[in-house]
């Protein structure tokens, strides 16, 4: 999707109108449309939300939001702009995710045959497999599908421990990951700029202020002459 970035220099009715065609996107995926697989939300949009909710928070409130968790930096938005939603369909991505990551994404029998090795139920599996015809290709074919539904849905769980979601140990998979093991979302110019971007108006400030003593200066040597 090729759009313009945005940055902390981006004017707020901008950022803002970003962050409303971004929101009702959440509200529709982790779902299944048809026969279509299921969709769980890309890095990108997830990124761009919480680049937009850091950026807006960042205008209104002189405190730095850096210093706060992603999620805490949401609800204050969300009061600000309730027609957004943003709490209520962030909670609904995330239950719907719950209900659907396990499923989907959790250990399959030959990861839990792996792990417990010397088990009866992997000696059971190990005979089912050697004298039912397709049994071992079906393991396969699930195995896969739940990799590619883990890998797909890693930028969904990454976001939601890195945001400290109340709901975030619930949404790991058992023996798989642990919301300790998550990964930062890659937002291309996200906290670092903003930060570098607050440095510079604090220099400016501070330059602005270096002119106006000096110029208070200089008139009062004026006067005194």
């Amino acid at each position: 999707m090729n759009e313009e970035p945005i940055w902390p220099e981006t004017p707020r009715s901008i950022v803002l109108e970003r962050l409303k065609e971004y929101a009702p996107r959440l509200s529709k995926t982790c779902r299944r449309e048809g026969s279509h697989a299921f969709d769980w939300p890309d890095s990108h949009l997830l990124g761009r939300v919480s680049q937009c909710v850091a950026i807006l928070v960042g205008h209104e409130r002189k405190i730095e939001h850096w210093r706060r968790s992603g999620w805490e930096n949401i609800n204050i938005l969300d009061k600000r702009l309730r027609s957004l939603r943003l709490v209520q369909r962030i909670n609904g991505l995330v239950k719907r995710a719950i209900e659907k990551r396990e499923q989907l994404c959790g250990e399959s029998v030959l990861e839990k045959a792996a792990r417990n090795p010397d088990s009866v139920e992997t000696q059971m599996l190990l005979r089912d497999l050697l004298q039912q015809k397709g049994k071992l290709a079906s393991a396969v074919k699930d195995q896969e599908s739940r990799l590619w539904h883990r890998w797909q849905s890693l930028p969904l769980f990454w976001w939601v421990c890195e945001m400290e979601h109340p709901d975030a140990e619930q949404l790991a998979l058992s023996h798989i990951e642990s919301p300790a093991e998550a990964q930062p979302i890659d937002y291309s110019h996200g906290r670092g700029a903003i930060k570098r971007w607050n440095a510079r108006k604090r220099q400016q400030r501070f330059r602005q202020r270096k002119k106006i003593s000096a110029g208070k200066a200089l008139r009062l040597a004026a006067r005194s002459q």
